[in-house]
């Protein structure tokens, strides 16, 4: 025997001061079909924060929260579900078509074509604790990426600074000399050499 299904969206709100509606938080939703129709409150609240926290922590950068003071609703109506009998179906009754006919009359099932959405309400006060730590978490990074930046222009090696052309020409290099060159000085100091002989003989 099949079970009696339903289709569910979660959505995650937040309250703020002086609006009696929510504001949906960063576009977070998520479908979540084949839920049990006869599903209690409790066990949608439960469905909704397993559903949900994954997002949520990633949408608000792990901020903690506090999931004892967020209230799950319906979102069309409003309607807090922790204040429903909590072990009670909350949907099934409204998927029953048809009048029962005395005793043996049954009421039929008919699942709905549209999904209940069903909102998880962040209050006003803690709204503001979240905002409160995503900017201070945010100049924390910056104040961060800003060290680091200077740690590294610290620690860059200097640049040897290359001479001007007209101070390069003038920096001389010194190479021994070649074969050829020792040959030809051992020539010319022979050749003085022997002039000066000749010069000593003819005195």
């Amino acid at each position: 025997m099949d079970l009696d299904t339903i289709t569910l969206r979660f959505k995650v709100l937040h309250e703020t001061h002086g609006k009696k509606d929510g504001t949906q938080v960063r576009n977070l939703s998520e479908g979540k079909p084949n839920v049990l129709a006869i599903s209690s409150p409790t066990a949608l609240r439960q469905l909704a924060i397993e559903t949900m926290h994954p997002n949520i922590c990633l949408a608000l950068n792990d901020c903690p929260i506090d999931w004892k003071r967020i209230v799950l609703r319906e979102v069309s109506n409003w309607v807090d579900l922790g204040r429903e009998p909590p072990h009670d179906p909350y949907f099934y009754h409204r998927c029953l078509t048809g009048k029962p006919k005395g005793k043996d009359g049954v009421a039929t099932f008919k699942k709905p074509t549209k999904a209940f959405e069903l909102a998880l309400v962040i209050d006003a006060e803690q709204r503001e604790e979240i905002c409160q730590y995503l900017a201070q978490k945010d100049l924390d990074a910056e104040m961060s990426m800003s060290v680091g930046e200077s740690s590294k222009r610290q620690r860059s090696p200097s640049v040897p600074r290359t001479p001007p052309q007209s101070k390069r020409r003038a920096i001389q290099i010194y190479q021994s000399p070649n074969y050829d060159q020792l040959r030809d000085a051992l020539l010319e100091s022979g050749s003085s050499h022997s002039q000066l002989s000749e010069q000593r003989k003819s005195l």
